[in-house]
């Protein structure tokens, strides 16, 4: 029985997967697996659609219940959101759900994948992690590394739940990457070509120049109502909705606003 497991951010061609479960969490990582033929998983092999969402009704009312509960600790703590009525988590809802969500469900995946292998040891293949001398650091440039750092800390989580040893490898970079120094200078100037070309592709393939003369003239008898606004995934679609020349009209309290220009 498979009784070792490598979590792979990036790939390392030096160790002997051969006998091992091997978990891509990365495309980059399952690109060079197929590449060499071998045989992986991802981390949603392990578990069932259906049964993620078996609960997703109850669970939903019981999130908003959550939210309830954390706007009155709020209101209790912070002297401001009480005397003016203010719910601050229902209105960071979206962001706060996206947290929420990630986390319950990296918790309840890596419960199937652990309840489905006997492990005694996992490897985590990952490209650097998030300490410099000894402390935490963060960079707006590092989000996706960091979602997969929060994936790895809840991975250690699991290993200690489940008496599984875990062992963090950090790749040297000179080892994780695959290609030549000859077909490095090719990539590099293969991209740049592609750079280059791809805005004059897409302008021919999707026919833009026929959108710019027609647009505005479309857009100008268009109008758009939405029923919300205040956050930032909706302000970003009026914004767009506008510079586009559409007429824009929000809902505030029982009447419309129209809005024009820069907003």
């Amino acid at each position: 029985m498979k009784n070792i497991a490598y979590f792979m951010e990036d790939f390392e061609s030096l160790s002997d997967y051969s006998g091992k479960i091997i978990i891509s969490l990365t495309p980059h990582t399952s690109y060079e697996l197929q590449k060499r033929n071998i045989k992986y998983n991802i981390i949603k092999d392990y578990y069932s659609e259906n049964i993620l969402r078996s609960r997703q009704n109850e669970f939903f009312l019981e999130q908003l219940q959550w939210f309830n509960d954390f706007d009155t600790f709020l209101k209790i703590s912070l002297p401001y959101c009480r005397e003016n009525n203010f719910n601050i988590a229902k209105a960071n809802y979206m962001r706060i759900k996206y947290f929420v969500d990630s986390i319950i469900i990296f918790s309840l995946t890596l419960n199937y994948f652990f309840e489905k292998n006997n492990l005694q040891r996992i490897y985590y293949l990952n490209k650097k992690n998030n300490k410099e001398n000894g402390k935490e650091w963060y960079s707006i440039f590092e989000f996706k590394s960091q979602s997969q750092y929060v994936f790895k800390i809840i991975l250690e989580e699991f290993c200690k739940k489940y008496n599984v040893e875990f062992i963090d490898k950090i790749l040297d970079s000179s080892v994780r990457n695959s290609l030549s120094s000859t077909n490095k200078i090719g990539y590099y100037f293969k991209n740049i070509a592609k750079k280059a070309l791809k805005p004059f592709y897409t302008f021919i393939k999707y026919e833009k120049i026929s959108k710019i003369l027609h647009l505005t003239r479309y857009n100008k008898k268009t109008a758009l109502f939405f029923l919300q606004a205040g956050s930032i995934d909706i302000d970003m679609l009026v914004k767009e909705s506008i510079k586009q020349g559409y007429r824009v009209y929000i809902k505030e309290k029982e009447s419309f606003i129209i809005r024009k220009g820069k907003w």
